[in-house]
């Protein structure tokens, strides 16, 4: 067993080894941002629906094109939707019906 200290990795449970004259892993003392207590989630929903208003076109409506939106990196929207479908979904579920249009 190597006796040099390590520390465990939150995320993923993992070790690493503490070297001495470099850093350890960061501790953040800050509280959680408010987009980690779920206002991402709100903000996706909403960048997807101005898309879709803008564009009329759901095509319109990618992971990278909400993201850039928000202002969050392209992989962001995933941790809150599986995928696009299902955020086309919730904007639709969240739609009011002077929204919707019959055809």
């Amino acid at each position: 067993m190597d006796p040099r200290p390590r520390a465990r990795c939150a995320a993923g449970g993992t070790e690493r080894l503490l070297l001495p004259g470099l850093p350890g892993p960061a501790i953040s003392s800050s509280p959680p941002s408010s987009r980690r207590l779920g206002l991402l989630r709100a903000e996706v929903l909403t960048a997807a629906t101005e898309l879709l208003d803008e564009s009329g076109d759901e095509g319109a409506v990618t992971l990278r094109a909400v993201a850039r939106r928000v202002g969050v990196s392209a992989p962001a929207p995933c941790t809150r939707f599986d995928d696009r479908q299902e955020i086309l979904l919730a904007v639709g579920r969240r739609s009011t019906p002077d929204r919707l249009t019959t055809g």
